[in-house]
């Protein structure tokens, strides 16, 4: 069930000393008046995400009625934003109720910095590596839920923001009957210590928290697992010292100034122009500006290649840059591909006798898609 969250939701009065409220008003009063028992360190909000739109599939739902017309919408931007807004001020209303003494933590939350003790990152990385990959989920730019370095930065204190990694990523399908088979209670369970590692080794690039499960069925309930990297076989906490610094990039800024001025961001259908597609026949492609798939900014350029005969200089993208002899420069950029492929780059004269020096290249992370920058 998808209650209504928006800011359209309709008023009525479910306790008459309160008077009409929306849902979120509604949630909002009941949650607070609990969480002021001194019990309560503090509120869960789940499934705290934005543009719930994503939810009409074969699965969750066949459609969304926000406004009760009984009429299916083939667009759902209204109802995204409407959704976001109503989620924000949910929150803050939860907050300004609740006060600032007690926790309100999300689950793969709506990036509302101000009002929450941080984001659980929940089933990283399987769940969310297709349309979030690894670079987007810990370094960003992620602004439909903010990057894990947005939450460590910007959440308030205390922060609690999660790496939570599952075992298993599977849950019961629809039409059975809801039984759900725990791995670890079958005999000569191992778990998946890549994937638990993978996990944790991202919480440590920042001050957050880690949680290795088996999985969304029962969480804990499943089965409490302990693991050596934990406290070094024995070693006890803090085995591993403490950090020295806080968190940073070590390519950004770039060592050196970069030399394609700009061009290299495809903002413009002018930067485009600047650089050159150059094909030997067989070898077809063709080159135009794309603002689908970008990295950053509003533009990249997408490369087809219709026909390709294995020398991969027979369809090249160029631009042309000054240089001097003895002098360092520093060549980045970012690349999707449909398949999995292997991107060249080298530095060639613009003129006689052409000599060609390769780019000792060190990837950030690898990529995979349909676009190329």
């Amino acid at each position: 069930m998808l209650v209504d969250l928006t800011s359209a939701c309709p008023r009525v009065t479910v306790d008459s000393a309160a008077g009409p409220e929306t849902w979120a008003e509604y949630n909002a009063r009941i949650g607070a008046a609990l969480a002021k028992d001194d019990d309560w360190d503090g509120i869960l909000v789940d499934r705290s995400d934005g543009n719930e739109s994503r939810l009409v599939d074969a699965y969750y739902a066949r459609s969304i009625d926000p406004d009760r017309s009984n009429r299916l919408l083939s667009d759902y931007a209204a109802f995204d934003q409407s959704w976001n807004a109503g989620l924000s001020g949910y929150e803050l209303r939860l907050r300004g109720l609740v006060g600032g003494g007690k926790l309100i933590f999300a689950n793969w939350g709506y990036p509302n910095f101000g009002v929450l003790n941080g984001n659980n990152f929940e089933s990283f990385p399987s769940v969310s590596q297709t349309d979030y990959p690894w670079q987007r989920l810990v370094e960003g730019p992620n602004g439909e839920h903010g990057s894990y370095f947005d939450w460590l930065a910007n959440a308030q204190q205390p922060n609690l923001t999660t790496i939570e990694t599952y075992q298993d990523e599977s849950l019961p399908g629809p039409g059975g009957d809801g039984s759900y088979i725990n791995p670890a209670s079958r005999p000569g369970f191992v778990p998946n210590y890549t994937k638990m590692r993978y996990g944790l080794t991202t919480a440590l690039l920042g001050d957050g928290f880690f949680s290795y499960e088996i999985g969304t069925g029962g969480h804990g309930a499943l089965g409490l697992l302990w693991f050596d990297e934990y406290d070094g076989a024995g070693r006890g906490r803090g085995y591993l010292g403490q950090p020295l610094g806080a968190a940073r990039r070590v390519w950004d800024p770039l060592p050196t100034a970069d030399a394609v001025a700009g061009d290299g961001a495809f903002e413009t259908q002018a930067q485009m122009d600047r650089w050159a597609l150059q094909t030997v026949s067989p070898a077809s492609a063709t080159a135009v500006r794309d603002t689908s798939t970008v990295r950053a900014g509003t533009g990249a350029m997408r490369v087809g290649v219709s026909a390709a005969d294995g020398a991969d200089w027979h369809a090249k993208t160029y631009h042309k840059v000054a240089v001097s002899a003895g002098k360092e420069y520093t060549i980045s950029f970012w690349a999707r591909a449909n398949v999995p492929h292997t991107v060249n780059s080298w530095i060639q004269q613009g003129h006689s006798p052409g000599t060609t020096w390769p780019i000792s290249a060190r990837p950030r992370s690898p990529r995979s898609g349909s676009t190329s920058r």
